[in-house]
């Protein structure tokens, strides 16, 4: 942890007495640098076959958010986007693959909105996650065709492929489970280091599953996030670390040990400050 937190300090402040608010706006363009990566690995997750240069050729085509507003993701969802037919076009893909560019797309643009200047340098209030939750859902399902309502709760119970022995609340639970969340994430826990807070955070968050759909996707944008407001990198995992891994470690976790993956965490977000560097 503390090489860790040494790279933190370099990467980010140069050696230099700086202010909070400059900090968070390099920030904000340091980790865009590897927004094509974080999205691609975050779809390859849900079993999105999309390579990682098809991923930064989407990222090129998506306009660029520059809203410092207190609504990012409301803007974020009226951005003209490329259709999939243009995107697949761009990058000479197939056709067939139409949904997976929009799902690319989508992830791309919610997790831009996350590690906006403008976000990331407020203090978000539990009432306001709420809301940005239901946008971020919003916009990961913009362009596509699903059975449900983006953004609403799920009004049916919900099972998961990777843990389907896992029991999730019920849709009359959703709402008062949903605000004990957005409370303990608005709560100061000084001595738990920001990743694991961050990792913490976003797994109470997959652990309610609120929506029908995009619940992982939109756990790992919530951890973005909070991992750029502490000077770190939107880093999932490490690089050789496939899919079957990543869920292992959720599924570890989820039966009352974390380590394996906290302990991956530490390792990939070193590498990617090191490699920054």
């Amino acid at each position: 942890m503390r090489r860790l937190d040494s790279l933190r300090e370099k990467v980010h402040l140069g050696g230099k007495e700086r202010s909070p608010l400059n900090i968070l706006q390099d920030t904000s363009e340091f980790c865009n640098n590897v927004l094509a990566n974080f999205s691609w690995k975050s779809c390859m997750i849900e079993k999105n076959p999309l390579s990682l240069a098809t991923a930064r050729t989407v990222e090129a085509a998506i306009p660029k958010i520059t809203s410092k507003s207190a609504r990012v993701f409301e803007e974020a969802i009226k951005l003209r986007l490329p259709s999939a037919e243009e995107l697949v076009r761009l990058d000479h893909g197939d056709t067939a693959d139409a949904d997976h560019y929009l799902e690319l797309r989508n992830n791309i643009v919610a997790t831009q909105a996350a590690l906006s200047s403008g976000h990331l340098e407020r203090v978000i209030k539990p009432e306001e996650l709420l809301e940005n939750i239901r946008a971020i859902s919003r916009i990961l399902f913009l362009g596509t065709k699903v059975h449900f309502k983006a953004g609403k709760l799920r009004t049916m119970p919900i099972q998961v492929h990777s843990d389907p022995n896992t029991i999730f609340p019920y849709p009359p639970e959703l709402r008062q489970n949903l605000q004990w969340w957005s409370e303990f994430v608005g709560e100061d826990i000084p001595e738990i280091h920001p990743l694991f807070r961050a990792a913490w955070d976003s797994f109470y968050y997959v652990s309610i599953h609120p929506f029908p759909d995009g619940n992982g996707r939109t756990s790992r944008i919530l951890f973005a996030s909070h991992v750029a407001k502490n000077g770190m990198l939107p880093v999932i995992c490490s690089e050789s670390i496939l899919r079957e891994q990543y869920l292992l470690f959720l599924n570890t976790a989820r039966s009352g040990n974390p380590l394996p993956w906290c302990q991956d965490l530490v390792r990939s977000q070193i590498a990617a400050l090191e490699g920054s560097n």
